[in-house]
């Protein structure tokens, strides 16, 4: 998954608000494409271009879990990822 249909993905999913732009889901893409090794390549005019693949887009989304829901897994004591799978159902 690139940048673009990641940027989608939160769209989609209403995730972008006043309090959370688009600087925290491009800095958890960042993070997630950099800590698990870019993957490169693959169709044609990609060359270069970090992509998501399986184990780093599920990195990348713990990653903003823990940007957007810290405070709210404190409160409940749940985990953030598991907050925000609820929200994204």
């Amino acid at each position: 998954m690139d940048l673009t249909n990641y940027m989608l993905l939160a769209c989609e999913r209403n995730m972008l608000t006043n309090k959370f732009g688009i600087d925290v889901f491009y800095r958890a893409f960042n993070e997630a494409t950099r800590a698990s090794g870019v993957e490169t390549g693959g169709a044609a005019g990609d060359y270069g271009r970090p992509l998501l693949v399986k184990d780093n887009f599920f990195l990348a989304l713990k990653y903003l879990s823990e940007a957007i829901y810290a405070e709210r897994a404190k409160e409940e004591r749940i985990g953030a990822f598991e907050i925000m799978f609820q929200e994204m159902l």
